[in-house]
C-alpha cells in the first residue's frame, strides 16, 4: 500500500483539475483506510474537504468518517492535531451545511462535540430535529448532551 500512497500523492500534486484532486485524495483515503493508516487518511480527508467545488455528500462522509474514529480510538481522542484538523473540517461543512439533511446536521454536530463546541453542537442537532424530528443521530447527540 505504501507505493500506492506514494504515486498517488504525487499525481495529487501535478497540475490537475480540482475535480480530479478530489477523486485522488479520496481515492487516498480508502488506500490508507485499507492500509489502517489514520494520519494519511485524516490528512486525505481534511484535504478533501478544502478543494473548491467540493459538495455537501463529501464533506458529510469525510465528517462521519472521522467522528467514527474518534468515537472508537482513545489515541484519536487525544491526537495533538485532532483540534485543526475538526477545525478546517468544521469550516468547511459549515459553509455548505445550509442545504444538508437531518443526518448532515449531526455529523456537524458530533464534529462540534468532538472539538469541545457542545452549544454549537446541541444547536445542529437541534436544526437536525427540525428537518426531520424522528432523526436517531441527532437524538442520540440531543441525549449525549443532557
Amino acid at each position: 500500500y505504501e507505493k500506492v500512497k506514494y504515486y498517488i500523492r504525487e499525481y495529487i500534486k501535478s497540475n490537475i483539475p480540482f475535480g480530479q484532486k478530489a477523486k485522488l485524495w479520496t481515492k487516498l483515503a480508502t488506500v490508507c483506510r485499507f492500509s489502517k493508516d489514520w494520519d494519511g487518511e485524516s490528512h486525505a480527508l481534511t484535504e478533501l474537504v478544502q478543494i473548491e467545488g467540493v459538495g455537501l455528500e463529501e464533506i458529510s462522509e469525510a465528517a462521519n468518517r472521522i467522528n467514527n474514529h474518534i468515537y472508537n480510538s482513545m489515541a484519536a481522542k487525544r491526537d495533538e492535531y485532532k483540534t485543526e484538523m475538526l477545525k478546517i473540517v468544521i469550516d468547511s461543512f459549515s459553509a455548505h451545511i445550509n442545504n444538508g439533511d437531518a443526518t448532515d446536521y449531526s455529523r456537524l454536530g458530533w464534529l462540534l462535540l468532538n472539538n469541545n463546541n457542545a452549544e454549537e453542537a446541541k444547536k445542529m442537532a437541534e436544526k437536525g430535529l427540525e428537518i426531520d424530528p424522528t432523526n436517531k443521530y441527532c437524538q442520540k447527540l440531543i441525549e449525549k448532551l443532557s
